[in-house]
């Protein structure tokens, strides 16, 4: 971010003209009572689902995590960044700057000294993750080409067997290389990095902008409260109206947004993670997680993850989501297969995921959180939440 007027690239599906418009409106509608009071409801819509919500309940499952508590004052420039980058809003200030530079330095304190993100870590808000930020370096195509030469190979080593292979020239190929190659792209292992994600993501910019709108909102009407409240004492007790008035009253913000870092485990893999729907505490449907592609290696395999995943649901999930108050939501199992043991035979051993976690309403799902949870069981393959 210390570089000036870095170009518009990657990880933004709108063109400049169509955002700024969207920010002007943003601006436009955040003097609006109403306009304010359904972010507001959104907001505590969404809140059982952020990470801090739920995390306590699957502590013992879940990824090792840490949570970096974000500033208001640093989540404004975030945004300010955002707008200075995407939108040509000049906003962004030299102590701005600063500002962030120590919170790069903060992340990368965390990810190069905590032993448990060796192998890298998975950075998101309390909210949602910023998956389509713009890498810090520009290893997406090399990723990209090493990723589809290892399809290829894998395609002439499963030549001739059942159960499918992959065609080394498809399209179907291709975007699997490509999601694969952004899937790595999310690990970091620096502050630079975790800051470019951040930075660039208009996910993470969506839900501070909603963050601090909401902040912001409930502030004003904390203050109209009191003057109300001042106004009507001055007539009824004007001494005591005098001391109030002298008071200097800080109040707590309300504000409960953190940068949220999960260790990264390489042994999930896109093609193994599944969506789960769960309605009323029972688990309805599984679909694959990437269902823009084909997967030819899962068709022999789905007994035994159908069953890996159901036995896994109800034995460790169900019973303390349940317990939780959780009832309708949506959770991501991802699944790995390891090969150990004196005697070469294949274990089951607990796996880890990252999962999401959403409130269905009617026929409407909406987005929440993320969770993983360990596993240990014999069903052909052994799913990690």
């Amino acid at each position: 971010f210390n570089r000036s007027r870095p170009k518009l690239q990657g990880g933004h599906s709108s063109n400049s003209r169509e955002f700024v418009a969207y920010a002007a409106s943003e601006s436009t509608m955040a003097g609006n009572d109403d306009y304010l009071n359904s972010r507001l409801e959104k907001q505590r819509r969404h809140h059982p689902y952020d990470v801090e919500s739920w995390y306590s309940a699957l502590q013992p499952h879940t990824f090792p995590t840490k949570f970096v508590p974000l500033d208001p004052v640093d989540a404004r420039r975030i945004i300010k960044y955002y707008r200075h980058r995407y939108t040509n809003r000049m906003e962004l200030k030299y102590l701005d700057c600063v500002g962030l530079k120590n919170l790069e330095r903060t992340l990368d304190k965390i990810l190069k000294g905590d032993e448990r993100f060796r192998s890298g870590a998975f950075i998101r808000l309390s909210t949602r993750s910023p998956k389509d930020g713009a890498p810090y370096t520009n290893s997406l195509t090399s990723l990209y080409e090493k990723r589809l030469k290892q399809l290829g190979a894998a395609a002439a080593a499963a030549k001739g067997k059942a159960g499918g292979t992959w065609d080394p020239n498809s399209a179907n190929t291709k975007a699997a290389a490509a999601f694969a190659a952004q899937e790595e792209c999310l690990r970091v292992t620096s502050g630079k990095e975790a800051m470019s994600l951040l930075l660039t993501s208009e996910r993470a910019y969506v839900d501070l902008m909603l963050a601090i709108d909401c902040m912001d909102f409930v502030a004003k009407q904390r203050r109209n409260k009191r003057q109300r409240e001042m106004l009507q004492l001055k007539d009824k007790d004007p001494e005591e109206y005098e001391r109030r008035r002298r008071m200097k009253i800080k109040e707590k913000p309300d504000w409960n947004m953190n940068i949220i870092v999960r260790s990264w485990d390489s042994r999930i893999k896109g093609s193994l993670e599944f969506r789960t729907f769960v309605c009323n505490d029972r688990l309805t449907a599984i679909s694959q997680y990437n269902h823009y592609c084909f997967f030819p290696e899962l068709s022999a395999m789905q007994t035994a993850l159908h069953s890996a995943i159901t036995t896994k649901f109800r034995k460790d999930v169900q019973p303390v989501l349940s317990k939780a108050g959780y009832k309708n939501y949506i959770i991501d199992f991802g699944v790995v297969q390891v090969q150990e043991g004196a005697e070469g035979r294949e274990k089951q051993n607990g796996g880890e995921s990252d999962a999401k976690t959403k409130q269905t309403k009617r026929e409407s799902v909406e987005e929440a959180g993320e969770a993983m949870v360990n596993v240990q069981d014999g069903g052909g393959v052994s799913p990690r939440l």
